[in-house]
């Protein structure tokens, strides 16, 4: 795992993609960590060692998930859990239900469009379980 040392050290660790971004956020006074040669090479020793951190994940935002997001969120233009409340909300985010970094992938069977509401609450609830 990039920037080892300075994870075990920290409580909140950011993970990102890409040496380049951690570095940036390292030098803002975050500790933020990738993993070596992208996302599809995670090992399950990483998430050990992330284990009772607050971790905040930010995704890529290359072309290509923007074009999924975009087309994804078009056919889900409302949150699916307000849906199934009987509410009818703006989607803001498309939600990876099976997070990338755990081996989810952008199939949309692993999407989920939610508003800002519903995304923080099930960040929340992961951050809860992960700590566990």
């Amino acid at each position: 795992m990039y920037n080892l040392p300075a994870v075990m050290k920290s409580e909140t660790v950011y993970l990102v993609e890409g040496e380049k971004d951690a570095d940036r956020l390292n030098s803002l006074g975050f500790t933020a960590t990738t993993s070596p040669m992208g996302a599809a090479k995670w090992k399950p020793q990483y998430t050990e060692q992330l284990r009772n951190k607050d971790v905040i994940i930010i995704p890529d935002n290359d072309k290509r998930w923007r074009r999924i997001r975009n087309a994804y969120i078009a056919k889900n233009p409302l949150c699916e859990v307000c849906k199934l409340e009987g509410r009818l909300v703006s989607a803001d985010v498309v939600h990876h239900i099976k997070e990338l970094s755990q081996g989810g992938t952008h199939d949309e069977r692993n999407l989920q469009s939610l508003c800002e509401r519903h995304h923080a609450s099930e960040h929340m609830k992961r951050r809860y379980d992960n700590r566990e």
